[in-house]
């Protein structure tokens, strides 16, 4: 798959495509370690998330040049894209409060974030 900067039609890079036994080699592995990866305290679940926000502010100069190279959006444009990361702030402050008030019997068995309503009126 070539990767075209297309305001000048210059090839950014070429990619190898994956093929069916690729991908479902992919969906295996990650459908075995799910289950390892739920077991995981909620902190540990959340610091990729974390990173990741932290990550993509840090770079959001680079990684605004490479959009506008992939797809030809003005760099402003690019990085009010990017900013759009920030949104994960209101789910890391949720996240620290749970963890700070601890995870108790209204939580329902697999919810990673949902706070039961007494908590959100509280």
């Amino acid at each position: 798959m070539r990767i075209v900067d297309p305001a000048r039609g210059d090839t950014l890079a070429d990619m190898r495509k994956a093929d069916a036994a690729t991908v479902a080699d992919a969906v295996r592995r990650v459908r075995g370690a799910q289950p390892a990866w739920a077991a995981e305290p909620l902190e540990t679940r959340c610091a990729p998330i974390r990173r990741f926000r932290a990550l993509v502010l840090q770079r959001t100069e680079p990684l605004a040049r490479t959009l506008t190279h992939e797809v030809g959006k003005p760099i402003v444009q690019a990085k009010g894209e990017l900013a759009g990361v920030r949104g994960v702030a209101p789910l890391s402050a949720e996240v620290d409060r749970i963890l700070a008030i601890g995870l108790g019997s209204g939580y329902p068995a697999g919810s990673l974030c949902s706070l039961p309503e007494a908590d959100i009126q509280a």
